[in-house]
């Protein structure tokens, strides 16, 4: 069966009501998991941005999706990110079917940098600019080719009149 890594951060409802009746949330999850055939590999609580961390097989896709639905419904979670796993013993063949395709690194940037000396005047006293006058800036410019914009900058160097 297909494995899933499956990060929940509680509500702030459903963590107050932990706080005021404790229960084994594993044992929960578990029975909840085996009801749809599934089974709970592994089952943390975990600092920082997730407050749960479980590893767990199921038969399939939708049946992981009935799971969030009923979860999310039940408005248990804040937040939750699934990540399908891939067996390491597979990762040759991934490789293999990868490399198959032809595909390469993309060609190095060429680093471009122009001064320019803009002008800005305001298109109408409708529009409230005020930017009337000179000033110069540094305008830098990455490309990955000809036409290619890849990083864009314009630093203010100092302002006339």
């Amino acid at each position: 069966m297909p494995k899933y890594l499956i990060q929940v951060t509680y509500s702030d409802d459903a963590l107050a009501d932990l706080v005021r009746n404790p229960e084994d949330r594993g044992a929960v999850i578990t029975e909840l998991f085996e009801r749809l055939g599934g089974k709970v590999e592994a089952f943390y609580h975990s600092l920082g941005e997730y407050d749960l961390v479980i590893i767990a097989e199921f038969p399939d896709n939708e049946t992981v999706a009935a799971i969030q639905i009923a979860v999310r419904a039940a408005g248990v979670e804040k937040d939750q990110k699934i990540t399908t796993l891939l067996c390491q013993g597979r990762s040759g063949k991934r490789a293999k079917k990868g490399g198959q395709l032809g595909l390469s690194a993309p060609q190095l940037a060429i680093g471009l940098r122009v001064d320019f000396l803009l002008r800005f005047e305001p298109a109408s006293e409708s529009h409230g600019v005020e930017m009337a006058g000179r000033f110069k800036c540094r305008v830098t410019a990455v490309f990955v080719s000809n036409q290619t914009l890849l990083h864009g900058n314009i630093e203010p160097l100092s302002l006339s009149s």
